[in-house]
C-alpha cells in the first residue's frame, strides 16, 4: 500500500487516534516546535507532512512572527481535512500536494522548516533533508519532530511492547485499518534515531545540531541550521 494512500484511508480519525495512543501528549510535543523557531520578526515557514495540519494550526497560534506559512503533504484526503481547521488563520497560509522529495519551491525561501511525525514516512529521507535544506534561507532551521527510543531500559522495554502490542491494536479498532498501524510501530521501531539520524543532518549540510528528547525519550526534536557558520538564531 502507497503511504499517502494509506494516510487518506486512515484520515477521518486521524487526529483522535493520535491523541488517543500519545495520552494527550502529542499537543504538548507539537507545542515544544514553537520554541526552536528563530528568533525574527517575521518568519516565513514551511510544513513538511503537514498531513490534517495538526502541528501548522499549533505553530500559527503561537507563533506571531509567522507572517507566511505553507503545509504540503501528498495524501490529498488529509491536507483536505486541514483547510477547515486552519480556516481562522487563511490569511496566513496555503496548503499544496507535494512530497517532501521534491518540493516546489525556489532555493533560500524559507525561515524554518518542520515536519512532525513525518520524516520516517518520506520514501527517501536523505533526498527529503538535501530539499529542505535547499528550500532554506541562509541560518534558516530546520525543527524535525519524531518518535524515538527511551534510553532507560525498562522505559525501552516497556516502550517496545506499547509499540507492538497496544498500538496495532487500539490503531485498529479506532481506524478499521489494521495494516496501517502495523506500519506506524514498525517505522517507529526501525527508523534511525538520536546520533544515526543526527549523522544523516550532518550528511545533508547541516550545522549547529541539536538532539532535544522529550517525554523520557519517546520522542525528539532534532533541530539543525542551514550555513557553515557558527551563528546560531537562538
Amino acid at each position: 500500500m502507497a503511504v499517502p494512500h494509506m494516510f487518506d484511508k486512515i484520515s477521518p480519525r486521524y487526529d483522535l487516534i493520535n491523541s488517543v495512543l500519545s495520552l494527550g501528549l502529542d499537543a504538548y510535543w507539537r507545542k515544544a516546535v514553537c520554541k526552536h523557531l528563530p528568533k525574527k520578526r517575521r518568519l516565513k515557514l514551511l510544513d513538511c507532512a503537514t498531513g490534517t495540519g495538526a502541528q501548522l494550526e499549533v505553530l500559527l497560534k503561537n507563533c506571531p512572527s509567522i507572517y507566511e506559512a505553507v503545509g504540503v503533504d501528498p495524501a490529498q484526503e488529509m491536507l483536505s481535512l486541514a483547510a477547515p481547521k486552519l480556516a481562522a488563520y487563511s490569511h496566513l497560509f496555503r496548503l499544496l500536494p507535494a512530497r517532501a522529495e521534491a518540493l516546489p519551491f525556489p532555493d533560500h525561501l524559507f525561515d524554518a522548516v518542520t515536519i512532525s511525525f513525518g520524516i520516517r514516512n518520506v520514501t527517501d529521507v536523505s533526498q527529503s533533508l538535501r530539499e529542505i535544506y535547499r528550500t532554506l534561507a541562509p541560518q534558516g532551521r530546520l525543527i524535525i519532530l519524531e518518535f524515538s527510543h527511551p534510553q532507560n531500559k525498562i522505559l525501552r522495554f516497556l516502550h517496545r511492547g506499547y509499540l507492538n502490542r497496544v498500538v496495532p491494536i487500539v490503531g485498529k479498532w479506532l481506524s478499521k485499518n489494521k495494516v496501517a498501524y502495523q506500519y506506524l510501530s514498525q517505522t517507529i521501531a526501525t527508523f534511525p534515531q538520536g546520533k544515526a539520524f543526527e549523522s544523516l543532518l550532518k550528511q545533508a549540510q547541516f550545522t549547529n545540531l541539536k538532539i532535544k528528547p522529550l517525554t523520557f525519550g519517546i520522542v525528539s526534536l532534532y533541530i539543525g541550521e542551514k550555513g557553515g557558520s557558527n551563528h546560531s538564531l537562538y
